[in-house]
């Protein structure tokens, strides 16, 4: 660990007793996640621009990310501005249109010949052609157990190669502890429906960029056994797992 991974390690550490606010798990891939094996305080202290009035979380940004960022902290993402003490917030509307959610249905599944951890499915999400999408669930799921499964499919991300394999898409699992679970879509609702949420339809045609999916899956989480983003229930989608689950 670094001597700037200690440090704010025990910024952090000052900050929970302080506060009496636990650790708790958080996307791996979250930049400022990876070096606290997936931990970290959900809110330590905050406060807002006086420029543009952007609710910044301390100590990840000590500096605007929206108008004042320069640099100083490398893992900073530029993003709209989203507040989590107004989640009707046009930021929030604004983030959760940027994605792409549909019901989708695993036609056949096979385990990749390159990595134990990954199973190549073929989804149909209602479009003319299946897609193909590649998930790291391998050790949860044998490819019996996943084909007809009704999952939740992001469809506007960056197609990305793993171990060889374009995958067109990403399966949402709610995760905890060694507990993985795909987000179950209501049984009414149709194979390529695009999920809604708080009046917004995610059906967005535009590619949403990874460092927008970083950020705003950071506010993914199992609420009352619905999934839900900046609080808010993703309209007949549940996962049975503990509240504050993640999924990703």
């Amino acid at each position: 660990m670094s001597k700037a991974t200690e440090m704010l390690d025990e910024l952090i550490s000052g900050l929970e007793e302080k506060h009496d606010v636990p650790a708790v798990h958080v996307h791996p891939d979250a930049p400022w996640a990876i070096e606290f094996n997936g931990l970290l305080t959900p809110i330590t202290s905050m406060q807002r621009c006086k420029d543009c009035g952007f609710l910044m979380t301390y100590p990840f940004e000590t500096e605007c990310p929206v108008c004042h960022f320069k640099g100083s902290q490398s893992c900073a993402l530029k993003m709209h501005p989203l507040d989590l003490h107004n989640l009707s917030s046009e930021g929030n509307q604004r983030a959760i249109s940027r994605l792409a959610l549909r019901v989708g249905q695993i036609e056949n599944a096979e385990p990749h010949p390159k990595s134990d951890k990954l199973m190549i499915t073929t989804m149909n999400i209602g479009s003319s052609e299946p897609i193909t999408v590649v998930a790291g669930i391998s050790q949860y799921f044998s490819a019996e157990e996943l084909i007809n499964k009704r999952v939740v499919v992001v469809t506007n991300l960056k197609h990305t190669k793993l171990a060889g394999v374009v995958s067109q898409g990403m399966i949402l699992c709610g995760t905890n502890a060694d507990q993985v679970i795909p987000l179950i879509p209501d049984e009414a609702m149709p194979v390529g429906e695009y999920l809604t949420i708080d009046g917004t339809t995610m059906n967005a045609s535009k590619t949403c960029s990874r460092d927008h999916f970083i950020y705003v899956s950071g506010y993914f989480a199992i609420y009352d056994e619905k999934a839900t983003i900046f609080r808010k229930p993703i309209d007949g989608v549940t996962c049975p797992l503990p509240n504050n689950s993640a999924f990703n």
